[in-house]
């Protein structure tokens, strides 16, 4: 049995609107080895998960978030460099949430995941785009990975990532 932990809620925010969903996680979910686990990331109602970019972090006791994936839909997806595809993104629109697939469930995907939304509307002009998160660097974004300001809530701390501006 893999138990893999959820943050509460994951808060959202763009700069250039006011009114933006919050996204919510179940607090755990327990699946067999070998199985398929299926975290759902949940927007607020009244947005549309057909709308947004769900961006998908991974989390180990003691190590900086890991970029797995950003996905929109099945021919709009971006894998982050290094990651199984086992690991995969899905949405559910009659739910309001984003999927995070993860096949052949194995005993090193106990982790914390966390699930930032993004709406991408900002032009780029850069081909190299990388990302800090609590000083850690996390590159293979690419020019459409840009986004919004948006938090990450970890361990009662918010911390802050501007990969748009």
């Amino acid at each position: 049995l893999v138990l893999v932990s959820f943050p509460l809620t994951i808060l959202s925010v763009s700069a250039g609107s006011l009114s933006q969903p919050v996204l919510t996680q179940p607090p755990s979910l327990s699946a067999s080895l070998g199985s398929t686990a299926r975290p759902t990331c949940t927007l607020s109602s009244g947005f549309s998960v057909g709308s947004y970019h769900i961006l998908w972090f991974q989390q180990k006791s003691e190590s900086p978030p890991r970029y797995l994936l950003r996905f929109y839909s099945d021919s709009n997806e971006h894998q982050g460099p290094g990651v199984p595809s086992r690991f995969s993104g899905s949405k559910d629109t009659s739910t309001y949430a984003g999927l995070l697939l993860i096949s052949g469930l194995q005993p090193e995907d106990e982790a914390d995941y966390y699930c930032p939304r993004s709406r991408l509307h900002i032009s780029c002009t850069t081909t190299q785009t990388q990302m800090s998160t609590r000083g850690s660097l996390i590159s293979g974004l690419q020019a459409e990975d840009k986004t919004d300001l948006y938090c990450l809530i970890q361990n009662n701390n918010v911390s802050h990532s501007d990969t748009g501006r």
